[in-house]
């Protein structure tokens, strides 16, 4: 607010210290100490910063929540999924097992004998791929040879030494076929790496009940 000097009747700014005409001091001069007051806008403007920084912090917690949330699903989903592929990949295995040794017995009903790829070894069986099929039974007895099995490993083919019997066989996820094991009498198996083993007329060797993998 201006002031009046009472020396020459000068009207003064607020803040002159001295009158700008005469000289004479202020009578009443500002405080030198006084706050100046915050302008409306700065403190809306602080008010809004606050709003900005309460809304960033609620969505970081919100997204660690999402992160943890997601993690947990999928530390239950994957092993469930895998062991889901793995189960039906076993259930193909089997399912073209099926479809070739049906072949091979319509193939032994017309001729009288089993396809005949050759016996070496001292072995009961001598084993090889069944590619070495094709000749006996496309197209007339199945439309196409299975090789391969769900695992990217070829089936398995033997005939015995009397070429009375058959057997076929997949290896499993492991990819290693071991004769060894081959059992005398039907066996149920629960680990993903377990031969799979059709002798004859049916599995001799199957997947039964849950499975998982044992090495």
């Amino acid at each position: 607010m201006a002031w009046t000097c009472e020396a020459c009747k000068e009207s003064n700014p607020t803040e002159a210290l001295f009158c700008t005409s005469c000289g004479a001091p202020n009578p009443t001069p500002p405080s030198a100490g006084a706050s100046k007051p915050v302008p409306p806008a700065a403190a809306k403007g602080k008010k809004g910063k606050g709003w900005v920084v309460a809304l960033v912090l609620i969505l970081a917690v919100l997204l660690v929540m999402c992160i943890i949330v997601s993690g947990i699903v999928a530390a239950i989903a994957v092993p469930n999924f895998l062991q889901a592929k793995e189960r039906g990949m076993q259930k193909r295995a089997m399912a073209d097992m099926r479809a070739l040794a049906a072949s091979i017995q319509a193939y032994q009903v017309d001729t009288g004998s089993l396809p005949d790829t050759g016996h070496a070894g001292d072995g009961h069986y001598s084993i090889r791929d069944v590619s070495a099929l094709s000749d006996f039974l496309e197209p007339s007895y199945i439309q196409e040879v299975p090789a391969a099995d769900p695992y990217g490993a070829q089936y398995q083919y033997g005939i015995s030494r009397d070429g009375e019997a058959f057997i076929l066989i997949c290896s499993g996820s492991d990819g290693e076929i071991n004769l060894s094991e081959v059992p005398d009498s039907p066996v149920m198996t629960s680990c993903f790496e377990d031969d799979i083993v059709w002798e004859d007329s049916g599995f001799i060797q199957c997947p039964d009940g849950p499975q998982k993998k044992c090495s």
